[in-house]
């Protein structure tokens, strides 16, 4: 797979697990602006910032339905000049969801570059419209736990459920007794 060139991003993060993986995965932690939506865990949120030398943090006061949301991210993307918006939300199995997603981000999306051509962003005139990215709407626990442990995650510098942390130390567990088991045909 080729590694695309790593540029700045806005990503949305609560606080939570899925928000710092976003913000590892985005390449370059330096190139990560985080987005802390109302009702996120700023602390986690700033704790991550810091550690992790994200380029900047913003708490957003925009409030209302998930689509407003993501649109007053788009907004604060665009007069930064970024094009990508990093939407960390997962939901295993639930097609539904996943579906709801996938047209949420590509309606707000659209919304925001309809928004920029008519003039709606005002003061973000020469800079891309932002997408909206997904890219764990089609994991569950398992994958994320894994993915954090892939990934190395420092512990306790995400906003964690139980579910998820018994989940990240089942996976510690798997991996650490797989690396001590002696290969097939040794003697």
């Amino acid at each position: 797979m080729a590694r695309r060139d790593i540029e700045p991003v806005l990503v949305i993060n609560d606080g939570s697990l899925p928000g710092l993986l976003a913000s590892l995965m985005a390449g370059d932690t330096g190139a990560v602006t985080a987005w802390v939506p109302l009702g996120g865990d700023v602390a986690a949120a700033r704790r991550q910032a810091e550690a992790l030398g994200y380029a900047d943090i913003i708490d957003s006061d925009d409030t209302g339905e998930t689509s407003a949301v993501l649109l007053a991210a788009c907004r604060e993307a665009a007069s930064r000049g970024l094009s990508r918006v990093i939407w960390p939300v997962f939901y295993g199995s639930d097609l539904d969801a996943i579906q709801e997603s996938v047209e949420r981000a590509a309606l707000v999306s659209r919304l925001a570059a309809l928004d920029r051509l008519g003039g709606g962003l005002v003061g973000v005139e020469g800079h891309l419209s932002p997408e909206v990215e997904y890219p764990f709407a089609d994991l569950g626990i398992l994958e994320l736990a894994e993915l954090a442990v892939d990934l190395d995650v420092p512990e306790g510098l995400a906003r964690t459920g139980s579910e998820l942390e018994a989940a990240i130390a089942g996976v510690r567990q798997a991996w650490a007794s797989e690396a001590v088991t002696p290969a097939a045909g040794a003697a």
